[in-house]
């Protein structure tokens, strides 16, 4: 079995690049991109590996790359589990799908990264990514 597949999103660079090599260390294999959307074209590539999560770095008081989230975004990607990681990202009047979940910096690495186990462990065909994120 080859290593779970994360997506990251550089919106705050030098932030995606710590978050990146800490996922790479502990054996995760990384595909960063500058937007959501370009993260979830990969997706439809014919022969697309099977993403456990994708990870949204961005240490702005406005995330660009979520602004306009879930939409205009294919039905089979808006399910995949989000989690992004910084300061506090604020979208204004904005109630997020329940696959999104926020990680404050300073970043509390074991929480961080028993999130991401918990969604590899249950990625199998006995269980759903998505629900992992709920899981205590």
């Amino acid at each position: 079995m080859s290593a779970p597949l994360v997506l990251v999103v550089r919106e705050t660079p030098s932030l995606a690049d710590s978050v990146q090599l800490l996922l790479e260390t502990v054996g995760f294999h990384v595909a960063a991109y500058d937007s959501v959307s370009r993260a979830f074209a990969r997706l439809r590539e014919p022969g697309a590996d099977s993403v456990l999560a994708t990870v949204v770095a961005c240490n702005r008081p406005v995330c660009d790359s979520l602004r306009n989230y879930p939409d205009g975004l294919p039905p089979a990607v808006v399910p995949l589990p989000l989690i992004v990681v910084g300061r506090s990202v604020a979208v204004p009047a904005r109630v997020w799908p329940s696959n999104v979940r926020f990680v404050a910096l300073p970043l509390q690495t074991k929480e961080f990264l028993a999130m991401l186990d918990r969604l590899a462990a249950r990625a199998g065909p006995s269980g759903s990514p998505h629900a992992a994120l709920a899981a205590p």
